[in-house]
């Protein structure tokens, strides 16, 4: 019984023990490489004949032996140790097996638990160095990840306010949110009753009355700054749009939202892109918005032109004047209210186009005490040539306008109104 154990043994266990730590390595380093190797030794060895001298199993160990060789040469302590513990474990059951050891003696209950213990610890490294490894991977995802954020994001505070503005515009609510951190974004859907986000933005994006204007956004100048390479900021609530007045399509009101006071920190300093991490809407305003008003007195008189030869909504107009400049345009034009008398005031224009391009003529006078100015619009000038001949005025004078700016609001607004 024991030569038969003894024949077994020598037969299949150096095989048996070469496949072993070949699983246990490959398991461990996840390089799959050796076994292309090992493929390659065992047919060297099938074409020098080999096969029939060792047999087919044998044949496959040598070349399982050269895979190991080069996990081990590149596994670290704890793979030694798991494969030491292996070969140990094997070696005591076998010298057991065929009695060379006693089941019951100090040497194999020693030599059993020597290796076991070296099994254990082999194993508890396995563990601790795939987490750690673990561990790493995700280290360089973050990193590469804030690597890739740093070279789409906006690089100065005015170039995020704007691309806000213009992914707003553009409808694209996933790539606004992305300009916020996840406090944020968190944020801005509690703001706005939504669910996420892009729920909050999707909804804003319907009170834009014109895209392109509402992307063509202005920060003053003092209304955005830098914290030194750590970051910056910018006052969304004191923009001015630029499309609105020229193509008349928004009424003179803002083509959409003001977006808040803004804080954003780079993302890798000190020339990565910014990313908003403080968020603080506008403070309600004094006054009704009434859009990106005139920043000179002489231009209220131009604008308001160009509002009357449209044929929007009169209320629209009015937002040009403060209450008590729409009741003074009122009276003169002897209406109930507002948008009467510029309807009054239309029906006297004789050609819209031609009254548009005024050729200028309003006059300023120097600031009040209280900062109104006095524009004098009585002498503005048309075209009088076209294609026609001679054509009489394109329509009305305007008056005499008191302007000034309104609460919490740049630019102008007509408070005082007088006929010529």
């Amino acid at each position: 019984m024991a030569a038969s154990w003894r024949t077994w043994l020598w037969r299949w266990g150096p095989p048996i023990t070469v496949f072993a730590v070949a699983l246990v390595a490959y398991v461990t380093s996840g390089d799959p490489w050796p076994w292309v190797y090992a493929l390659g030794v065992v047919l060297v060895l099938a074409v020098l004949g080999a096969r029939k001298r060792l047999g087919p199993v044998r044949t496959a160990a040598v070349g399982v032996a050269v895979a190991d060789v080069l996990w081990l040469s590149a596994v670290p302590w704890w793979g030694w140790l798991l494969a030491a513990g292996i070969l140990g474990l094997v070696a005591v059951a076998g010298l057991l097996a065929v009695r060379r050891l006693p089941a019951h003696g100090w040497q194999a209950i020693t030599a059993g638990a020597v290796a076991g213990a070296m099994v254990v610890a082999g194993g508890a490294g396995w563990i601790v160095d795939a987490r750690a490894r673990a561990a790493q991977e995700a280290l360089w995802a973050a990193q590469q990840h804030q690597e890739n954020l740093s070279r789409i994001l906006p690089t100065t505070p005015e170039e995020a306010l704007r691309t806000l503005h213009s992914m707003i515009a553009q409808n694209r609510p996933d790539r606004a949110c992305g300009l916020f951190d996840d406090t944020v974004q968190a944020q801005v859907a509690r703001d706005y009753g939504a669910d996420t986000c892009e729920a909050a933005l999707a909804g804003l994006r319907g009170q834009v009355l014109d895209g392109p204007a509402y992307a063509d956004v202005r920060v003053p100048k003092g209304e955005q700054g830098l914290e030194g390479d750590a970051g910056g900021w910018v006052n969304g609530c004191a923009v001015s749009f630029e499309g609105g007045w020229i193509a008349g399509t928004t009424g003179g009101s803002d083509p959409g939202p003001r977006l808040g006071q803004l804080h954003l920190h780079r993302v890798r300093p000190p020339r990565g892109g910014m990313i908003i991490d403080r968020y603080t809407p506008c403070p309600p305003e004094a006054g009704p918005r009434t859009g990106p008003l005139p920043t000179d007195p002489s231009d209220v008189a131009d604008v308001l032109v160009d509002e009357l030869a449209g044929t929007g909504d009169p209320a629209a107009v009015c937002r040009l004047f403060s209450p008590e400049g729409a009741g003074a345009f009122a009276g003169v034009y002897a209406a109930p209210d507002c948008p009467a008398a510029v309807g009054a005031l239309r029906a006297r224009i004789v050609d819209r186009d031609r009254y548009r391009r005024v050729l200028g003529g309003a006059k300023a006078s120097p600031a009040a005490a209280d900062g109104s100015v006095a524009v004098d619009a009585c002498s503005l000038r048309w075209s009088m040539l076209t294609a026609d001949g001679p054509q009489p005025p394109a329509g009305p004078q305007l008056g005499r306008l008191t302007v000034a700016a309104p609460p919490g609001q740049t630019g102008y607004w007509i408070t005082g109104y007088q006929a010529c």
